[in-house]
């Protein structure tokens, strides 16, 4: 089964033409915000390791965002395999609507499962908002 070993929430990123190695810019641990809701276009980066048997497999994932230790919200889910066994997700935009401590999961699942994974990693933030 595919294995999570890291996640990153960042403002952008930019992938070097000729070493295939990625910078990461503006690493987010806090988000001060005049309103809420609000949909973020934050990156979220999502790194795998796959054991042979899952190699060329089917799964899909989708990022989970707790607030205060209580499931807020769950993205769309995409589907994504691997041709090698380390593979790099980029997924983009979260939408916030709670003030507080957040962490940001990834989830996942076999294609014919209905049953979630959900890895131990996580990135934790701060959402607050700023005094008017």
């Amino acid at each position: 089964m595919p294995k999570c070993y890291g996640i990153i929430l960042s403002i952008d990123s930019s992938l070097h033409p000729t070493t295939n190695t990625w910078n990461l810019f503006g690493l987010i641990d806090n988000i001060l915000t005049k309103d809420l809701p609000i949909t973020i276009p934050l990156e979220i980066h999502v790194f795998w390791y796959f054991a042979p048997e899952d190699i060329r497999q089917d799964f899909e994932a989708r990022i989970v965002i707790d607030i205060e230790k209580m499931q807020v919200k769950h993205s769309e889910p995409i589907l994504f395999s691997s041709s090698t066994p380390y593979t790099h997700l980029r997924l983009r935009g979260i939408t916030i609507d709670h003030t507080g401590e957040c962490h940001a999961y990834i989830e996942w699942r076999r294609i014919d499962s209905s049953d979630w994974t959900r890895e131990d990693v996580f990135w934790p933030f701060i959402v607050s908002l700023q005094p008017k």
